[in-house]
């Protein structure tokens, strides 16, 4: 199936140039585009996340609860607290 879609001049040159060096179609070209532009999004791992909740963490100015873990142990309802 094809689809007509509108870029300007600048985009469609760029295109076409990368279209005559690859030797393929436009659908080629862009998916290849698409498929870098996939592999260059960057990797979120567990030592990134944690090193934002430390900063987050850092910069908060509400209330903080403190949490006795003894009585949650035991089963004591921190509802009350």
């Amino acid at each position: 199936m094809s689809q007509l879609i509108n870029v300007n001049d600048k985009v469609y040159e760029e295109l076409t140039t990368l279209k005559k060096i690859q030797k393929g179609s436009y659908s080629e070209v862009i998916q290849q585009l698409l498929d870098s532009k996939k592999s260059a999004s960057p990797k979120f791992d567990f030592k990134l996340i944690l090193e934002n909740a430390k900063l987050r963490g850092e910069k908060y100015k509400g209330k903080r609860e403190v949490i006795d873990h003894d009585a949650i142990v035991y089963g004591v309802s921190r509802e009350g607290s």
